[in-house]
């Protein structure tokens, strides 16, 4: 009887040890933002629609997968923090609508700040004009910024509510820099984005739904 206590025993302290090994974070999230391209969507692209889990309080942090359309089996869900994806993943489709919590393992670091060696993006922004106008009822202030190493993009617009309830989202660190440096107020939400191509054309996403997120998520950390 003794060596069985003592086995138990054993078993219980190896459990234990393997997952204090593990670190649980939560991947904190305030808002979800529902955008959709309607004049430049690819048939090889999943870029008909965006949907981003934004943190209202760290606009580095953030979760955002793509669609082709509803009825696609997968997704590749990114997790981004401090502008650098620390994981992507597919993800089955009806599987993420189905799940309330979601959890991925991401393997590689120690922590979400623990990001260092991964790559920085070459995209950057810098504000050169900004206007005030009226779309559909609704007062906007525009704010255009001139691209760089942004594949054929020359040039970006961002149609910013500031009466709206929210923060700002762009997928480039220096959106925000600009905004910070030219002390434009970072309330809002972004109805507009434009991209405005080498060759003139324009690709423009429109924010279609604002929610309160329907998940939460969390990194675990081997």
């Amino acid at each position: 009887m003794k060596n069985f206590f003592s086995l138990i025993f054993t078993l219980l302290l190896g459990t234990s040890l393997l997952f204090s090994q593990q670190s649980k974070t939560s991947f904190e999230v305030h808002q979800l933002l529902y955008y959709e391209n309607e004049n430049c969507s690819s048939d090889n692209h999943q870029n008909k629609y965006a949907v981003i889990y934004q943190n209202f309080y760290d606009q580095s942090q953030y979760i955002a997968y793509n669609l082709k359309s509803f009825n696609d089996q997968a997704i590749i869900l990114y997790f981004i923090n401090q502008n650098k994806v620390i994981h992507h993943e597919n993800y089955p489709l009806a599987n993420f609508n189905a799940a309330s919590n979601v959890e991925l393992v991401v393997e590689g670091i120690d922590n979400l700040n623990d990001l260092d060696h991964l790559p920085t993006s070459k995209i950057k922004l810098k504000f050169f004009k900004k206007e005030n106008l009226i779309k559909e009822h609704r007062m906007l202030t525009a704010y255009y910024f001139k691209s760089k190493n942004f594949e054929n993009v020359k040039e970006v617009i961002y149609y910013i509510d500031h009466g709206s309830s929210g923060t700002p989202f762009s997928y480039h660190a220096t959106f925000y820099d600009e905004m910070r440096k030219e002390n434009f107020p970072l309330i809002g939400n972004v109805v507009q984005r434009d991209e405005v191509s080498k060759n003139g054309t324009i690709c423009s996403f429109f924010l279609k739904s604002i929610q309160q997120p329907n998940k939460k998520f969390s990194v675990i950390f081997p």
